[in-house]
């Protein structure tokens, strides 16, 4: 059963996808830009992705839109009574609807009117429907999905290219491996195996070999990550100290390892008060704030590592 305030559900729902571009686009060191414009592709991607169902909503308005030219064109010509049988009235008829059509297109009025019989059709109509409601919800979660997978991806990206551009970042990193004399990597000592298999140069290479020694599936493993490379430009910054952006990693693992259900490591996480067991619950607010977080996190940490890797000879 649907509850009245469900239809609500998408409300709210607004990505800042133009400040990912204007961040991507300040990039000054180009071994970073390839990481800058990944990033702001993959949060177009996931407002395109969110923005789905009114766009497919806006477009079926339009039979409706070149309905009525034709209509307009058949009462306007007199000869349009044998558009049916005459294939030179159904040329002149056709041209002018498509006349009409373009005119109608481009009055001022008519994509608002568009978009706001899409949001109106949406929100107070289709989502009273369980099945579009279920439906806004997977795609909802998925967005929550995609948020925190453009801000990993950009990290590891990032981190990975400022090391090869910048080595000593590379060393301050390694001093923090572990010293398991079994490993081809140890802060201590590097495998001939592992320096073959970067042709025995690593000038341009610590960002790439050391990835596989640090986690980049979390907040707490890029933020030491991050810490071991940079430092107190890092730490200085806070980039990492945005609250939603735990909650975006915490809410991921419980919609993509958990079904979507709430279990008690979530609620440990991030504080919430919910019971345990049941769907989490996901509105369009929710992932705005979400994605957004992962959205600002990502635009400071470019800033911050581009600065680094301009300032560091």
């Amino acid at each position: 059963m649907v509850h009245p305030e469900e239809h609500l559900l998408i409300a709210g729902l607004v990505i800042e996808g133009e400040l990912c571009r204007e961040g991507a686009a300040r990039v000054c060191s180009p071994a970073l830009t390839s990481a800058g414009q990944n990033f702001a592709q993959n949060i177009q991607t996931l407002a395109s992705m969110l923005s789905l169902p009114w766009v497919l909503l806006m477009h079926a308005q339009l039979p409706v839109f070149e309905l009525f030219a034709t209509t307009l064109a058949l009462i306007k010509m007199p000869t349009g009574g044998r558009y049916g049988s005459d294939d030179a009235v159904r040329t002149q008829v056709d041209a002018e609807a498509r006349r009409v059509f373009l005119e109608e297109m481009r009055r001022p009025e008519t994509p608002r009117r568009v978009e706001e019989n899409a949001t109106r059709l949406l929100t107070d109509v289709l989502t009273r429907h369980e099945d579009v409601l279920l439906a806004m919800r997977a795609l909802l979660a998925s967005g929550v999905s995609a948020a925190w997978t453009a801000f990993e991806c950009l990290a590891s990206d990032l981190w990975i290219a400022a090391l090869n551009e910048r080595p000593q970042a590379g060393t301050r990193a390694l001093a923090e491996l572990p010293g398991d004399a079994n490993d081809d990597l140890t802060r201590k000592s590097i495998s001939v195996r592992l320096l073959q298999k970067y042709g025995l140069d690593l000038r341009n290479t610590m960002g790439s070999l050391l990835f596989s020694k640090f986690d980049f599936t979390g907040v707490n493993g890029i933020r030491r990550a991050y810490e071991a490379a940079l430092g107190e430009p890092i730490r200085r910054e806070a980039v990492f100290e945005n609250r939603d952006l735990s909650v975006l990693e915490a809410t991921r693992h419980v919609i993509v390892h958990r079904g979507g259900e709430v279990d008690e490591e979530f609620l440990r996480r991030t504080s919430q008060n919910l019971p345990i067991g049941r769907p989490l619950p996901v509105d369009g607010a929710m992932v705005s704030r979400l994605a957004n977080a992962a959205v600002h996190a990502g635009c400071h940490l470019l800033r911050v590592v581009d600065n680094w890797v301009a300032s560091t000879v």
